[in-house]
């Protein structure tokens, strides 16, 4: 089972590794990439009552925002409900004879940043089977969230602002992180422009994007736009566009023919964030 410490636990003697761990690369583009996890001590501590060999790992994670957390789901759109990813520990063991063994331990626990984890895994061992002299463990999580703000704007006849009941809708792959690490977003301008002949209907919109303080030095905002006009005869005509961070207005134009709007929505969304598998290796001689 898994525990987090953020002491070093007291454990009995055993026979400490000398580990050559490889925590993941650290590119400089953003928090969630530079976020690593690293092995940081194996003991070999003997038999357990059963007769299992009981491998001790101790490993730690690091993160510079308070907003990267490690262990969450990868983020699947339109589903609300996302399930953790956790962390996996194996460990493989060569005995002195040289047969191979392993182990591993499983938990969905998401935690912060700069913590230690320690498992002790068990791994079976055959009567007469001789004892480890070597290892080979492996730690893999997750780093990191995806969050989104959508502004949806609705109303009747041709869009525009002043005519347009506005809701938001949050979205994180993390619980209750939102309001300290979510995007934020405030639509400023709302205008259509009928089209005619080949010249077809367009809106431009007008926003501001951004990122909370806790959050700075997460990736800004990235854009998307979807516009429905539902004409008098009940077709909808749809617009969409996907903007890069930084851009603060579009003007979209819609497809189908130009004429008169019995009711529009448009939703623009601010998303952020990105979840990337985290691995470290360690291997060595007891």
């Amino acid at each position: 089972m898994l525990t987090l410490a953020l002491t070093q636990l007291s454990l009995p003697l055993g026979n400490k590794a000398m580990t050559n761990s490889t925590p993941a690369p650290m590119p400089a583009d953003s928090c969630i990439a530079q976020a690593f996890v690293k092995v940081e001590k194996v003991l070999y501590q003997g038999k357990d009552n059963n007769g299992n060999d009981v491998i001790h790992v101790e490993w730690s994670n690091h993160a510079n925002s308070f907003c990267v957390r490690f262990g969450g789901g990868f983020d699947v759109p339109g589903k609300s409900d996302i399930q953790a990813f956790g962390n996996e520990v194996t460990v493989k063991i060569k005995r002195r004879l040289g047969n191979e063994d392993s182990g591993s331990a499983k938990s969905s626990t998401v935690s912060d940043g700069n913590d230690t984890v320690t498992n002790n895994i068990k791994i079976p061992r055959a009567n007469l089977e001789t004892d480890p002299v070597s290892f080979e463990v492996k730690v893999r999580t997750t780093a990191g969230m995806v969050m989104t703000r959508t502004a949806q704007l609705k109303g009747n006849g041709a869009p525009s602002l002043s005519g347009a009941t506005q809701t938001f809708n949050n979205h994180s792959t993390i619980p209750n992180l939102f309001s300290t690490c979510g995007p934020t977003l405030q639509i400023s301008a709302l205008d259509f422009f009928p089209g005619a002949g080949p010249k077809p209907d367009r809106v431009t919109i007008n926003w501001a994007a951004g990122l909370p303080p806790a959050a700075s030095c997460l990736e800004p905002p990235k854009i998307s736009i979807v516009i429905r006009l539902t004409r008098p005869n009940g077709v909808v005509d749809l617009g969409q566009a996907n903007l890069a961070a930084g851009i603060t207005s579009t003007t979209i134009a819609v497809s189908g023919t130009p004429g008169a709007v019995a009711s529009f929505e448009i939703l623009v969304t601010a998303s952020t964030g990105v979840v990337l598998e985290k691995v470290s290796n360690s291997s060595g001689p007891f």
